[in-house]
């Protein structure tokens, strides 16, 4: 049995597909499962599959009903003790993450590294994953699957929910951490390379991803319900534009300082 398993889920991304096998197939260390999941591609991508069958433990190519259909038929194929999502156009740092992988202490249920996200190829900022994780985790955001090696095990009675399309992997970190009280350790470790331009990041998708987002919250008591409808509902747009914004220092600055004078504003209004 394999220490870990990377999936890697593909459809119709032959360009990012390759990118993403030239990143597993230059690691140093090969003590790891690699399995691809094609949702029937016709662009090509098949045959980049066939080409590189060597450094493919097991592939599949078949239609799926969307991205979490897929990575729960990842994790069914899978025989790794943890797994690991790097989705195609998505890729490892260097040839040398693996390595560290293998060196950690898997201790926990999950383990997460830091994100390397970039913007039409270029460095957009540094995902620095939580020290710890709290409810206020899941209302500003989520955890980072491309660097999260997440326990198998945890899958078996609560796989992907294939009903949500783009919040599915946030409601799994948020049931297991928050809810079911899974363990959870950061690792001193960049991991991946996400594109932010991914769907959950369309601005055609944001207002069905705050309704998706809305639906795993709702699973907290109301008297949690409470702070997500303050953080999110009633912040002004300037804010929100500021918090969409925050990887710059000075709009980050500005939007700590217009939530301060928000909440002066508040108190002066309730006395």
């Amino acid at each position: 049995m394999y220490p870990f398993s990377i999936i890697t889920i593909n459809y119709n991304n032959k360009i990012g597909l390759e990118k993403t096998l030239t990143s597993i197939s230059s690691q140093k260390n090969k003590n790891f499962e690699f399995i691809i999941v094609d949702g029937g591609s016709t662009d090509g991508s098949v045959d980049l599959l066939r080409k590189n069958s060597k450094i493919i433990s097991k592939y599949i190519s078949e239609k799926d009903s969307g991205i979490y259909h897929a990575m729960n038929k990842g994790i069914k194929m899978s025989s790794g003790n943890y797994l690991i999502f790097i989705n195609s156009g998505d890729c490892l740092v260097d040839e040398n993450v693996t390595d560290e992988i293998n060196k950690i202490k898997f201790d926990a249920d999950i383990l997460q590294g830091d994100t390397i996200c970039t913007r039409c190829g270029e460095i957009s900022h540094i995902w620095d994953a939580p020290l710890h994780v709290t409810c206020n985790t899941f209302y500003s955001g989520s955890l980072s699957h491309q660097s999260a090696l997440i326990r198998r095990e945890l899958f078996i009675k609560t796989p992907y929910d294939e009903n949500l399309r783009i919040a599915s992997d946030k409601k799994f970190f948020f049931e297991q951490l928050i809810l079911r009280n899974a363990s959870y350790r950061k690792l001193n470790l960049l991991i991946a390379k996400f594109d932010v331009e991914g769907i959950s990041n369309q601005i055609d998708m944001e207002k069905k991803k705050q309704k998706e987002n809305r639906i795993i919250i709702n699973e907290l008591p109301s008297i949690f319900l409470a702070d997500y409808d303050d953080f999110i509902g009633n912040r002004s747009e300037v804010e929100k534009w500021a918090y969409k914004n925050r990887y710059s220092f000075s709009v980050r600055l500005f939007s700590l300082l217009l939530i301060f004078l928000n909440k002066i504003k508040r108190k002066i209004h309730l006395r």
